[in-house]
C-alpha cells in the first residue's frame, strides 16, 4: 500500500517519518518546482489561485506511480482549498488514478493533531502507543526543519553570499530528510547550533516580519523565496515566532480594536502576527498573498490603516505564475532602501 500527500511546507516529511516507523511506504512529490507549476496550470482554471495549482502539480508529478491513498488538506474558511479537493480527485481520475482520499483539517493545531492520529489509525491499524510514537517522530522532524529555517532567517545577513549560504542549508536539509530517529535528530541540531557560533546574527540588521496567506508562507516556491532574498539583502526575517530574534516588546497595541470584521481563521492569525511584529518594533512588515485570494484580499485592503495606526512600513506582495522575479527583486530593494532612510531620519532628526 503506497501513500502520498502534497507539499504543505514540510509537513509531508513528518507524515513520511510517521508512516515509515509504522511500516508503510510513502511516496512524496519533489519539492515544488516549475514542473509542479506547469502541471497544475494545465489542469485547473486560470482564475483559481496560485497555491492550489502548485498543490495539484505536486500530486501530478507522481501520478504515474499511482499511490493507493492520498492525504488532502481541508478546513480553510473563506477559501477554495476544501471544495477543490473534489476537483483534484476528478483530475486524478482523468489520469486513470483513483486513490482513496483521507483529509487533514489545517485550521487549528488541535484539529490537525486529531486528524493526524485518526488517519494513521485508519490506514495502518497500529496500536495507540505506536501511533503516538510515530507522531512524535513526525513532529520531531518537522520541528527540526522549522529550527533550521529559523536559524537561517537570522544568519543569512551575516553569511551574505547566496551560494555559500544555500549550499550549507541544502546539506543540512538533506540530512534531516534522511534522519530516521531522535538520536539522529539531536546530532543534526548540534550541527545547526554550530552555525550560530560560526555566523553570529547581527541584531543591528533590519528586522522584517512576514505574514499573509499561511499556505503561501509554508510553500516558499509560491512567493519566489522572498524570505531568502531578504536575508541575503541584509534583513533578519521572522515568519511567525522566531525565538532566535532578540527583541523585547515596546508596545501593547491591540489591532483587534481597529479591525472589527470577521475575516476568517487564517486572516485572524495574520493580524496576530502583525500585532506581534509591531509591538516588537520591527522595521518593516511584508504581506504575502496569492492573486485572487478572498480572505487575504479583505485584509490587504486594510493594510494602509494598520500602517497608519502602527507606524510600521508595510509592503504588500501578490503572487501568481506570472510574477516577475526581476520586478520582485526591485520592489524588495526599494522597500529596504525606504526603511533605511526612514530609520536614519528617526535617529538623526536634525539632518
Amino acid at each position: 500500500m503506497k501513500i502520498t500527500t502534497g507539499n504543505l511546507g514540510l509537513v509531508s516529511y513528518a507524515f513520511e517519518a510517521s508512516f515509515r516507523y509504522l511500516g508503510f511506504e510513502m511516496i512524496l512529490p519533489p519539492l515544488t518546482n516549475s514542473l509542479s507549476q506547469k502541471l497544475g496550470e494545465e489542469n485547473l482554471r486560470s482564475e483559481l489561485c496560485h497555491p492550489l495549482k502548485l498543490l495539484l502539480g505536486n500530486f501530478l508529478t507522481i501520478k504515474d506511480k499511482k499511490p493507493d491513498i492520498v492525504i488532502l488538506y481541508s478546513g480553510c474558511d473563506l477559501c477554495n482549498l476544501t471544495p477543490i479537493n473534489d476537483i483534484f480527485l476528478e483530475v486524478f481520475e482523468k489520469y486513470s488514478w483513483n486513490p482513496k482520499a483521507y483529509y487533514m483539517d489545517i485550521t487549528r493545531t488541535s484539529y490537525f493533531l486529531r486528524d493526524y492520529y485518526n488517519n494513521l489509525k485508519k490506514i495502518t491499524g497500529a496500536s495507540t502507543l505506536k501511533i503516538i510514537k510515530a507522531i512524535g517522530l513526525g513532529f520531531g522532524k518537522l520541528f527540526l526543519f522549522n529550527y533550521l529555517d529559523d536559524v537561517f532567517c537570522v544568519i543569512r545577513p551575516t553569511i551574505k553570499d547566496f551560494n555559500t549560504g544555500e549550499n550549507i542549508y541544502l546539506k543540512l536539509f538533506q540530512k534531516i530528510i534522511n534522519a530516521k530517529n531522535l538520536s539522529e535528530y539531536k546530532k543534526i541540531k548540534k550541527n545547526i547550533n554550530k552555525l550560530l557560533k560560526t555566523y553570529p546574527p547581527d541584531h543591528n540588521s533590519l528586522h522584517f516580519g512576514l505574514t499573509g496567506d499561511p499556505f503561501s508562507l509554508r510553500e516558499p516556491y509560491s512567493h519566489q523565496f522572498t524570505d531568502r532574498k531578504l536575508g541575503y539583502m541584509g534583513v533578519i526575517v521572522d515568519k511567525g515566532n522566531n525565538k532566535l530574534i532578540k527583541k523585547k516588546k515596546v508596545s501593547k497595541l491591540e489591532l483587534k480594536k481597529f479591525i472589527t470584521n470577521n475575516h476568517g481563521v487564517f486572516t485572524h492569525n495574520a493580524i496576530t502576527k502583525i500585532n506581534n511584529y509591531t509591538n516588537k518594533a520591527y522595521d518593516g512588515i511584508v504581506f504575502i498573498s496569492p492573486f485572487n485570494c478572498t480572505p487575504n484580499d479583505s485584509l490587504r485592503n486594510q493594510l494602509s490603516m494598520i500602517q497608519e495606526k502602527t507606524g510600521t512600513p508595510m509592503l504588500s506582495l501578490i503572487f501568481d505564475s506570472h510574477t516577475s522575479s526581476t520586478g520582485l527583486q526591485s520592489r524588495l530593494e526599494a522597500f529596504i532602501e525606504m526603511v533605511y532612510r526612514r530609520k536614519n531620519l528617526k535617529q538623526e532628526p536634525n539632518e
